[in-house]
C-alpha cells in the first residue's frame, strides 16, 4: 500500500493495540540502552562510535567490529 495507508495503520495499532505500544516502548529503550552501552565501552578515538545511533543493526556491527 501507500505511505499514507501504512502510517495510518500504524498510527492506529500504535492506539489502540496494548502489544504493539509495549513493543514500540521496548525498541526505544533498548535503543537508549545501547547509546549508553556502546558510549560506556567504545573509547573517543574509536572509529565505530558513531554506530551506537543506529538501532539494533549499529550494536551487531559494532560487536562484529
Amino acid at each position: 500500500g501507500a505511505i499514507a495507508n501504512r502510517e495510518q495503520y500504524f498510527l492506529h495499532k500504535l492506539t489502540s493495540d496494548r502489544l504493539a505500544i509495549a513493543f514500540c516502548a521496548d525498541l526505544v529503550l533498548f535503543w537508549a540502552f545501547q547509546i549508553w552501552l556502546i558510549d560506556a565501552v567504545a573509547t573517543e578515538d574509536d572509529r565505530y562510535r558513531t554506530l551506537r545511533f543506529i538501532p539494533f543493526w549499529g550494536l551487531a556491527v559494532w560487536l562484529l567490529a
